[in-house]
């Protein structure tokens, strides 16, 4: 049996949740590892032209996307990365419109890299990864909604735990010492977690590919909400890597391998994988970090891969969008770097499996008009989204 984090308690989520079979009884990593091993030779996916891709069928019990509420899109403008993020979160409604009193939150920052490198030279300048002053931005204004706990993870491509060395993109501050000065603030209740650490239980929620569940780690499942914080980037082989696709962060690459190869060998591919585990986990917040991006075959930035960004070359300024609409924020994150949502496989998958909207005419967009945030970006070479042709 799988779970999905909505699914386990009335109103929130069960404290040390355990994964059954089908009889009941738990199911131990090492079983589900087992499991994994039985699973029939994944077979890599074919490129297919838009109009051939394949379209997971829609099943009982799936929603459709409600007209009853419009989803809403919060945008700030600026060159201060903290004041923007709660200025983007003003802008959707308000943080407190998320997090209640009591509260326990999991943060998923785009953290992989976070702590190696110079101080001048590293993921987080070159705008591969979330900065930290928005993740770290995020959490404060979580405490002071009355979250009891703020819990930042990522998981990586190891389970190295260099993450809180990480220096904010000025250099000013250390993530280590950031969280210091919080916890003084206002009480031991924020922490950085390495979630691929073996110390973590695995949840399993339900997949529509031939794996048929998909493992997170623990500390996400458990969490009363769950934000995402990713940065804005194309991707080589999902076209766009955003907010839904953030939380691939979460699985185990000791299950599903060095660059979870496994997952992207299923037979629906990565894009089915990002649609499962964001029904399973259901985050409730999405702050997208537009300041620093990168283009072109992304998401790592060198040669024959992407491209910095710098969105102050592109709209004059950095921005911060969110919203509790993941997939709306993810379609409107989207369309600013020129690109449409419908020919992005996991986006238009998660629309029609009833996870969000992600027709622009039915999202509010407030702080800025999308002509003034829409920009001129590379798309990947590598993922087959239709490539602009030359003098277009």
């Amino acid at each position: 049996q799988v779970t999905t984090r909505r699914g386990l308690e009335p109103g929130g989520v069960s404290r040390g949740v355990s994964v059954t079979d089908g009889s009941g009884e738990p199911v131990s990593r090492r079983e589900f590892l087992k499991y994994a091993l039985t699973v029939s030779a994944a077979v890599a996916l074919s490129e297919v032209s838009l109009g051939q891709s394949i379209v997971p069928p829609l099943t009982e019990g799936d929603e459709a996307p409600s007209d009853s509420t419009r989803p809403k899109v919060g945008v700030a403008l600026g060159d201060e990365l903290g004041e923007i993020t709660r200025g983007a979160l003003a802008a959707m409604g308000g943080i407190e419109n998320v997090v209640n009193p009591g509260d326990v939150v999991f943060i998923k920052p785009n953290a992989v890299g976070w702590g190696t490198g110079t101080i001048q030279d590293n993921v987080i300048v070159s705008g591969e990864r979330t900065k930290p002053e928005i993740a770290m931005a995020v959490a404060e204004e979580c405490l002071r909604a009355g979250a009891s706990r703020v819990v930042l993870g990522e998981g990586g491509l190891s389970t190295r735990f260099t993450y809180p060395r990480a220096y904010y993109m000025d250099g000013s501050l250390q993530v280590k010492d950031a969280i210091a000065a919080l916890n003084e603030e206002y009480g031991p209740r924020v922490s950085f977690i390495q979630t691929n650490s073996p110390a973590y239980p695995w949840v399993f929620v339900p997949s529509r590919t031939n794996l048929g569940q998909v493992a997170v780690s623990g500390p996400v499942m458990d969490a009363d909400k769950v934000i995402t914080i990713p940065v804005l980037k194309t991707h080589h082989s999902c076209a766009v890597t955003i907010a839904m696709k953030n939380f691939v962060g979460v699985t185990p690459t000791g299950l599903y391998g060095s660059w979870r190869y496994k997952l992207h060998l299923c037979d629906l591919g990565m894009d089915q994988i990002i649609v499962d585990i964001n029904r399973g986990i259901a985050p409730d917040l999405a702050v997208v970090d537009a300041s620093i991006g990168a283009e072109g075959n992304a998401p790592s930035v060198g040669p024959d891969e992407g491209i910095s960004v710098d969105m102050r070359d592109r709209i004059g300024s950095w921005a911060v969008l969110a919203g509790r609409d993941v997939l709306a924020v993810d379609s409107i994150a989207t369309r600013m770097i020129g690109h449409e949502p419908l020919w992005v496989h996991h986006l238009r998958w998660a629309y029609q499996q009833g996870l969000g909207e992600l027709r622009e005419e039915e999202i509010d967009l407030v702080g800025a008009r999308m002509e003034e945030i829409r920009m001129d970006w590379i798309p990947s070479s590598q993922s087959g989204y239709p490539q602009k042709e030359e003098g277009h």
